[in-house]
């Protein structure tokens, strides 16, 4: 399976964005002073338990002097807080900048022929030979599929544990009250009448005291409590915020003026006409970037503003992919960051991802869009390039996008975005390079895209879920160069049709579900330099002779199939240009003919694990090798010496296999060789090779 990995060999690098006259300066946020804030609110709470600590000790003192009382337990008694702060990842950035109008057309030959490749490094020579013994020659596979993991952010939740410093923590003790000898005046019986009604000063009452101390700390504790309330219920709000899409909740908002009120209906309106003002009426991502927009965006648009739906659409993408997590960098600026963002480019996905870092400017920032990670535009400010590939983006696409109509590179490849292909993309007009490779789209690929007569140059969808048939109207993709739909779940026939995209240069239609026979009619595609259509069991017949036509073919796949018959002898005649030819894994049978000579470029010639016979040609000797496979053949005689020779040439041929070790049966090899890297038995197909 060939890996993608590297889309900088299509579209130019970032370029330096212009400046802005408003940058902003403001240095980013510390994680520390972070940190130092929600230790202060802590804090805060901390102390307010402490009072409620000191209120729950006071039931046990309200027959001692009240002012005594809370002055020792001053002394005796807190409260306090325990708080597991964890501090987010610091998250990195990334993206693409933004530049002057440059276009991404290539003019010249050579510059097309390199421009519509899918960006897929080639596999190492052995890596996809399932015969190999050797562990660490096997192939690299991910167990994701390209699939990059989440960072799994926590965030930090305070559990207060209140201190309770009496000795009776159940409140259950008898209290010994002290006498205060001039508390009250000695009474001498003989001096007072008695009268049964008669009752003390109010003041001097002690159940009157004990209950105004009651309701005294009944009220504090009441009052406590909603602060705490109101403490907590903030930063779980904040906390809420930081979970969506790597922004925080915003500030509070002022109150609306009537001309402002005035300006956002006529902003609604605006947006509602684009998206549907039903979408707008609901929770939701576009409820959400119109929001933004109409109340949080620092830039702050007005009617009169020209990027109105621009802004939208791009903030309405924003929303739609940070419902669950966050980018990988360049998010939404918190309250008191600054815009600027470190971006991690993606510059190889495979094996381990490598990213570059640049400074750039954060999504939903106050600066202009165009200027925000990831995107470049025209110098009218309109945006005609969107490139986030490896930034971790989880979410959908949303049709919308479509809306920004000089739109002509869209890539998101290496993604999380799942659903359904959008169909309104075949409404962009401009749009020539569309990257959608490796993410977790389902369906097919819409009707939109075939009957509608677009610009589109390059399409890369491989390694999603995508399934369904090849429409017979893909024949109307008439300016298509690269069509790259690898690794899906299409099923039925390849179109006939699909020899009449007459400009095609490169496809790679490999593991999938297709079935039937090779389309006589790819001969038609005469400038086709790439043609690969491997790893499905369904596909069989012979190799059309028509496949001879295409002159300008370097590179021909055709391996793990169940083709049959022999390699028509045109081949070896007319594709002067080839440079590599795998057929290995197939029911091909015959001769290798000596006119394989005539390939002059040829450097990788796999076509082992089929039943071509006969003795392999000298004239391969010729030929600039650096891989060959001839291993599970039935080939007879041996390696020829000028074959052999090219392992001490220059280009060095590195890896060569037969069958040349003895099998249990008979001593003999079937097809000695003192040269080959690889060895296996050819009397057993079943017999595992060995490295030599």
């Amino acid at each position: 399976m060939a890996h993608l990995a590297n889309t900088a060999n299509f579209w130019p690098r970032p370029l330096k964005k212009k400046s802005n006259s408003g940058s902003d300066n403001t240095s980013s946020r510390n994680l520390h002073e972070l940190e130092d804030d929600i230790v202060a609110k802590m804090g805060t709470t901390s102390g307010s338990n402490a009072l409620v600590g000191t209120a729950h000790a006071n039931l046990n003192y309200l027959e001692s002097d009240v002012t005594g009382m809370l002055q020792d337990d001053a002394n005796k008694h807190g409260g306090g807080s325990n708080s597991d702060i964890f501090e987010d990842e610091p998250s990195n950035s990334g993206n693409a900048n933004n530049s002057s109008n440059t276009s991404i057309m290539v003019n010249t030959n050579n510059q097309i022929s390199e421009a519509y490749k899918d960006p897929a490094p080639e596999d190492d020579d052995l890596s996809d030979d399932d015969d190999f013994a050797s562990p660490e020659l096997q192939p690299v596979t991910t167990s994701a599929r390209g699939l990059a993991g989440e960072p799994d952010v926590e965030y930090g939740q305070t559990q207060e544990n209140l201190a309770n410093t009496t000795d009776d923590p159940d409140g259950q003790l008898a209290v010994a009250v002290a006498v205060v000898p001039n508390e009250q005046e000695t009474l001498i019986p003989a001096a007072i009448e008695y009268e049964p009604d008669s009752k003390p000063p109010l003041y001097r009452n002690r159940r009157f005291r004990l209950y105004g101390c009651l309701a005294a700390v009944l009220l504090l504790v009441i009052v406590v409590g909603v602060a705490v309330g109101v403490s907590m219920g903030s930063d779980s709000s904040s906390n809420d915020g930081n979970r969506t899409g790597g922004g925080t909740d915003q500030p509070t908002r002022p109150p609306v003026t009537a001309a402002q009120s005035a300006e956002h209906k006529v902003l609604s309106e605006i947006i509602g006409t684009v998206v549907g003002e039903e979408k707008l009426l609901v929770e939701g991502p576009y409820r959400k970037a119109l929001d933004w927009i109409l109340f949080d965006d620092p830039m702050g648009l007005t009617p009169d503003s020209d990027n109105i739906v621009q802004r939208y659409i791009v903030a309405l993408f924003y929303m739609s992919t940070t419902t669950d997590t966050p980018w990988l960098g360049c998010n939404r600026p918190k309250d008191g960051e600054a815009s600027s963002c470190d971006h991690q480019i993606l510059i190889s996905a495979l094996p381990d991802p490598k990213y570059e870092i640049i400074e750039d400017v954060r999504w939903l920032s106050e600066r202009h869009e165009c200027d925000w990670a990831g995107v470049r535009c025209s110098q009218d400010e309109v945006i005609d390039q969107i490139n986030l590939g490896g930034q971790k983006i989880r979410g959908t696409l949303p049709n919308e996008i479509a809306e920004l109509t000089q739109l002509q590179s869209l890539a998101l490849w290496f993604n999380d975005l799942y659903g359904s292909l959008p169909p309104r993309l075949s409404e962009m007009q401009h749009l020539a390079n569309l990257e959608l490779h490796y993410n977790f789209f389902e369906g097919s690929i819409p009707d939109e895209w075939f009957t509608n007569a677009w610009g589109l140059q390059r399409v890369i969808l491989a390694g999603n879920l995508l399934t369904g048939t090849l429409s017979t109207s893909i024949a109307q993709l008439n300016d298509m160069r690269g069509f790259f739909i690898q690794t899906n779940q299409f099923s039925g026939t390849i179109p006939t049709e699909f020899g009449d995209m007459s400009t095609l240069q490169y496809t790679r239609i490999g593991e999938n579900n297709f079935e039937g026979t090779l389309p006589t009619e790819l001969g038609k595609i005469t400038d086709l330099r790439e043609l690969w259509i491997y790893s499905q069991e369904e596909v069989i017949g012979s190799i059309p002779t028509e496949v001879a036509l295409l002159k300008k073919m370097a590179d021909l796949r055709l391996h793990k199939n169940s083709l049959t018959g022999e390699i028509p002898i045109e081949m070896f005649r007319n594709m002067e240009e080839l440079n590599r030819l795998d057929l290995y894994d197939n029911k091909l049978h015959g001769t290798i003919s000596p006119e394989v000579i005539n390939l002059e470029k040829l450097s990788q010639f796999r076509i082992k694990g089929n039943d071509f016979s006969g003795t392999i040609p000298t004239e391969l000797g010729s030929l600039p090798l650096t891989s060959a496979w001839f291993h599970k053949n039935d080939f007879v005689g041996s390696m020829p010496e000028e074959v052999c020779a090219l392992t001490f040439g220059v280009p060095l041929l590195e890896y060569i296999t037969s069958d040349c070790l003895p099998g249990l049966e008979n001593d003999d090899p079937a097809l000695p060789c003192d040269c080959c890297s690889l060895c296996c038995d050819g009397y057993d197909e079943a017999a595992a090779c060995l490295l030599q």
